[in-house]
């Protein structure tokens, strides 16, 4: 702000030159006074805000006055150097006595420096104050970090103090209105050195106090910043002589004490103050940072925590990183312990306001703003715009809520946000906190504001938010897999979008928090995979709930369930699932674990729907079963929640939870399907004891079915087979979003789904890679007799193929994720006829069904629907399914009851709909069969057998093998290797392979 018309050389002394030596000191003792006449005495003085609560009015260091014309600036006269009581005087000179008696003058104050130092002062507009040695102090530029105590003393001529506060005392008749004095009033002597004429260079100025929090995560609360942050004030600043205005830097300061309280001294009165904004701007090469293990003595000489150093990586326990630039536009603060307000609200307003405001501070009231405020920000478009009251959900760095909580909505926030702005004590840190629990990720309707070390950015004085924490949505650090219409790669099913967190926090791991892996790897660097459906939950039109808050409560139980063991609820009791680089973990290595959130919309946007009612009714009859249909869920909340004595327990893990229907439920809203089989329709026999339960032991599944065949029907205790729990192929989907969209944030992939702990561990590697979902046939095809279909799937290790369904042995030699490749299901439709004899008929339905299931399926499952005899095809180590498990599926009908055969709707299936057509003879006692009264049909894919030889029988008709002759009782021995004949070719065919590529094997 260079101005030739202020401190401009004495025209007698040359530019540059030192100054003249100074004149003996007034006002103390005997002294030589020079024959001169004085004019005026002068006391130039200001506030030491470091002084008192207030401060205290101290002599101005050593300076001089300079008198110029108003008309013609470069004349001049100069006062003698001030003493140190700051007086100085203004003699007659001949510039003086040369002027008319009507010309007008004005004064300018000249600290006493060089030149060259000078000419500093001239170019940046203002000087400073060392408080503590009451010494000028030239800065090139205003300071970055400042631990002096200095006071800024802007560029000072009368004609402008004169409409910025004016005068403690006022000469002639204009000096008070307009800051000039005429010639005849300037040499009409003034003032003593006992009464002298006090200019006090900061009268009627605004004195600002000023304090930033932070919070320190070392000392788990909430500190002040210590002593060295330097404040600018900026608005409508006037021009020291040429009296115009224009926005630019109108106050500033550095501490004034050792708690680092920060002192603004505005070159304006306070009702002249109402367009004031604060600020700082550190935009050098170095940041600011407070080191967190430094002293925090609050002595200015040992305290060293505030430092100034070149950016390297983050280190947010180590260290507090400052804004580069902040500013109060758009902020919120509060004076003292008063209530938090808009900077807008608490800045002084003009004269004349008709509910005026000041801006009243000193050292023990400070005015006190949070360096830790949040906005809400766009990576693109900057600071978001968000309705009123709109609804938040807090997460922290274990992506654990963050409360309070809405009393009905858990997780919603309990308050309501009024704009973009979140105040930190509120949301980002409560005391007590360490650097875990600070809110890291803020989810407003479907977007996720993730909170790094990041600032809204932009200039100074216009920037609204400007140092503000930046909470970011959409930022490329985290990438986004929007499958809200589906994944492409299963079947177009699902309602989710996925956010990666791939810097959350790293190590050292509790096997409680993060889990036995995590801890055995405190190295590891943990990140989230956030699982998100944006729904909204409704009251049922029909049979409303009476309250929702079970609904909400219910939904987080349910993200729990799938979560597995996550940090967000604890890792005891729960799966280990962990997602870690195919090629293993070594330190620093990136490994996943997966949250799911069951997100409330409130915005109208939701892309799912949930009605949730106490009851249903189908046809008028009581129907409690709650259920998936497109973009909409059926909840009945009576028998949506964990149904009590209903255990399922893997022995490989020891966890065992109880059935859970709406996270059944949520499973398809993941893109999940249904692993079980349609059932045989048992409300036809109206036999209670059969029909109480849907999963009667061991279920019995009918011709009507919606996939080919179900190649995990027998984990009983999978989640989406019977609502109990989780498994690693659920989350397969999830893990080729990571493979995919998140390579560049995730460079060790490809990752895979793992359960280290798990009986040696378990490893997810899909054979052939993710392309193909687990339940989607690879190949299927009729065996060559043509009473069987073999549908083949590709696979990989989870508690189903390693434990509940193919149990791998203890002395087993394969690597985790070597051991079933592919499942081969061996379907077949098998159509019973009860045929009556000559010694009797059937008694009734539930007869003939319990020869059905106790006699023949029975013979095949236990009561968990598990494989009483399990085969595998072991083939070369090269092939794309080297080891294949072989189940066995038959699908059940029998006359006079059959089933719908799609859903729920007639027309039921007939004889035609079977593979194989067996007709059950009635059997009473032992001896010969009796002959039946009426001779069933023949065929080659028709058997008939008498009830009582009913048993695997008939599954070695289905695979092939010639039946017993008649005259003999049928084998019903335990099926071996060489009955799977037409079976392992057929895999081979589907496999293009030649003979003898695969050999059977008899499961251990």
């Amino acid at each position: 702000m260079a101005d030739p018309d202020v401190l401009a050389p004495s025209p007698n002394q040359p530019s540059g030159a030192a100054p003249p030596p100074p004149p003996p000191p007034v006002g103390q003792g005997a002294q030589v006074v020079p024959l001169q006449v004085v004019l005026q005495v002068l006391k130039g003085t200001y506030i030491d805000p470091s002084k008192g609560t207030s401060g205290q009015e101290t002599p101005l260091p050593p300076h001089r006055w300079e008198v110029q014309q108003v008309k013609t600036p470069t004349v001049l006269v100069r006062s003698t150097l001030s003493d140190t009581a700051g007086l100085s005087k203004i003699v007659k000179a001949p510039e003086l006595t040369a002027a008319k008696a009507d010309e007008t003058w004005f004064l300018s104050l000249r600290p006493e420096l060089t030149d060259a130092e000078v000419a500093t002062v001239r170019s940046v507009g203002e000087v400073w104050i060392d408080l503590d040695k009451n010494q000028w102090v030239v800065l090139d530029s205003f300071p970055e970090i400042e631990k002096r105590k200095l006071l800024r003393i802007p560029l000072w001529t009368s004609r402008w103090k004169a409409r910025l506060g004016g005068f403690q005392v006022s000469l002639g008749k204009d000096f008070a209105k307009e800051g000039t004095l005429r010639t005849d009033e300037l040499t009409s002597p003034t003032g003593t050195l006992t009464s002298p004429w006090a200019i006090q260079v900061d009268f009627g100025w605004l004195r600002t106090y000023v304090r930033f929090q932070y919070y320190d995560v070392k000392q788990k609360k909430t500190l002040f910043v210590p002593p060295g942050v330097c404040l600018q004030a900026l608005g409508s600043k006037l021009h020291p002589t040429k009296l115009t205005a224009a926005r630019g830097r109108v106050g500033g300061g550095t501490r004034i004490d050792d708690d680092g309280t920060i002192f603004v001294l505005h070159e304006r009165t306070m009702e002249g103050s109402a367009d004031v904004d604060l600020g700082f701007d550190n935009r050098f090469l170095q940041e600011t940072v407070v080191d967190l293990a430094a002293s925090t003595d609050a002595k200015s000489a040992a305290d060293a925590r505030l430092v100034r150093r070149f950016p390297g990586p983050s280190e947010p326990e180590a260290f507090y990183l400052l804004p580069n630039a902040w500013s109060s536009i758009g902020m919120e603060a509060r004076i003292g312990t008063g209530a938090r307000a808009k900077w807008t609200a608490l800045r002084p307003t003009p004269k004349g306001a008709a509910k005026p405001v000041t801006l009243d501070t000193d050292k023990t009231k400070q005015l006190i703003f949070h360096l830790d405020d949040i906005v809400l920000t766009d990576h693109t478009a900057g600071p978001v715009t968000i309705r009123k009251e709109a609804r938040i959900t807090i997460f922290d760095r274990r992506l654990r809520f963050r409360g309070p909580f809405d009393a009905v909505m858990v997780p919603l926030w309990a308050s309501k946000l009024a704009e973009n702005y979140c105040r930190a004590e509120e949301v980002f840190c409560t005391d007590g906190n360490t650097w875990k629990d600070l809110a890291f990720v803020i989810n407003h309707e479907a977007d996720f504001f993730v909170l790094r070390e990041g600032r809204v950015t932009g200039t100074l004085g216009t920037t609204r938010f400007l140092g503000a924490r930046k909470a970011e949505a959409r930022a490329p650090e985290n990438p986004i897999g929007n499958f809200l219409n589906g994944y492409p790669h299963l079947d177009n099913e699902g309602t989710v979008e996925l956010h990666l967190f791939p810097d959350a926090y790293p190590g050292p791991y509790t096997a409680a928090d993060e889990g036995k892996f995590l801890e055995d790897h405190p190295k590891a660097k943990l990140c989230h995979l956030l699982v998100y459906v944006p729904l909204k939950v409704v009251k049922d039109p029909i049979d409303p709930v009476t309250s929702m808050q079970p609904v909400f409560q219910m939904l987080l139980d349910a993200a729990e369930r799938w979560d597995a063991a996550h940090p967000s609820s604890g890792a005891s009791g729960k799966k280990d699932y962990v997602v870690i680089p195919e090629g293993g973990v070594k330190d620093n290595t990136r490994v996943v674990k997966l949250r799911h959130f069951y997100g409330n919309r409130t915005d109208g946007k939701h892309k799912f729907t949930i009605n949730a009612a106490k009851t249903n009714k189908i046809d008028g009859k009581p129907f409690n079963r709650s259920f998936v249909q497109g973009k909409t869920m059926s909840l009945i909340l009576a028998g949506a929640g964990p149904v009590p004595n209903s255990m399922g327990e893997d022995a490989g893990d020891k966890i065992g939870l109880m059935r859970f229907t709406l996270a059944h439920e949520l499973g398809h809203v993941m893109g999940l399907p249904d692993e079980y089989a349609e059932d045989i329709d048992l409300e036809k026999l109206n036999v209670e004891q059969l029909k109480s339960d849907p999963h009667v032991d061991p279920s019995v599944p009918r011709f009507g079915q919606r996939d080919p065949a179900y190649p995990f029907y027998g984990d009983l205790h999978g989640m989406q087979q019977t609502n109990r729990l989780p498994r690693q192929r659920y989350n397969w989907h999830h893990i080729a979003f990571l493979n995919d969209g998140a390579k560049a944030q995730l460079p060790e992939g490809p990752y895979v789904g793992a359960y280290p702990t798990f009986r040696g561990g378990a490893t997810h590697k899909m054979a052939g890679g993710n392309k193909d979902h687990p339940w989607k046939p690879v190949a299927q095809g009729k065996t060559k007799n043509g009473r069987a279909t073999v549908v083949l799937y590709a696979t990989g290790d989870d508690e189903a193929t390693v434990e509940r369904m193919f149990p791998r042995p203890e002395d087993n030699k394969k690597e985790p994720g070597e051991w079933m490749n592919g499942i081969a299901v061996v379907r077949t439709k098998l159509w019973f006829n009860f045929v009556a004899s000559t010694a009797g008929d059937f008694a009734d339905h539930v007869a003939r069904w319990t020869i059905l299931r106790d006699r023949f399926y029975a013979r095949m499952f236990n009561a968990e629907v598990k494989s009483r005899q399990r085969f595998f095809l072991d083939g070369p180590p090269k092939a794309r399914l080297p080891r294949i498990a072989v189940v066995f599926q038959p699908l059940i009908e029998y006359g006079p009851l059959p089933n719908p055969k799609q859903g729920y709707s007639p027309p039921n299936v007939t004889e035609a709909d079977a593979d194989v057509v067996v007709n059950v003879v009635f059997q009473s006692g032992t001896g010969a069969p009796a002959p039946p009264k009426k001779a069933p049909k023949t065929g080659a894919n028709r058997l008939t057998i008498d009830s009582s030889a009913v048993g695997l029988s008939i599954l070695r008709f289905v695979l092939g093998v010639a039946p017993t002759p008649p005259a003999t009782v049928p084998s019903n021995a335990a099926i071996t290797t060489v009955d799977l004949d037409q079976v392992v070719r057929k895999v081979e065919e589907l496999m293009n392979c030649g003979k003898g590529t695969y050999d059977v094997k008899a499961m251990p």
